[in-house]
């Protein structure tokens, strides 16, 4: 229809954020593993950010009040690094379990390595309240609907 004046309708177009809505089992097993890929992916953010929130925690206790430098600085990067996983991860997993999570991880990873590299006492209570956070951390997993 060149040089031709086209009038279509008062209709707007959709918007973007508007998405065809498929049923996944309709779709093959190789698409359908594709689509699921980029929560796994959050999961995986959501793990490292829990590591790095151990490796900051316990570089707190090596920097001596940040008197020492390399120490600081590793402590530092770790802490950044696990606040910018920690919000790439929330992109797909709730915020409330997301959060709880990675504070799960660290407090569980930090009171490990508190007991292994610091002689931190091991009792039986502090134990059994290790393993009630990992029940949690477990129990909100398997409750996430993504």
């Amino acid at each position: 229809m060149r040089g031709r004046l086209h009038i279509e309708s008062n209709r707007q177009p959709e918007p973007r954020s508007r998405r065809k809505v498929y049923n996944a089992r309709a779709l093959p097993r190789e698409v359908r593993g594709a689509i699921r890929e980029p929560f796994r992916m959050h999961w995986t953010y959501l793990i490292v950010a829990g590591v790095l929130e151990i490796v900051w925690a316990i570089g707190l206790k090596y920097t001596e009040g940040f008197t020492k430098l390399v120490p600081s600085l590793v402590t530092g990067v770790a802490l950044v690094a696990s606040m910018v996983f920690l919000a790439l991860a929330l992109r797909a997993i709730p915020v409330g379990t997301g959060y709880a999570i990675w504070t799960g991880i660290g407090a569980v990873g930090t009171a490990i390595l508190g007991i292994v590299l610091f002689a931190e006492p091991a009792t039986l209570a502090r134990l059994g309240c290790i393993g009630l956070i990992v029940a949690g951390i477990v129990g909100l997993k398997l409750v996430t609907p993504t």
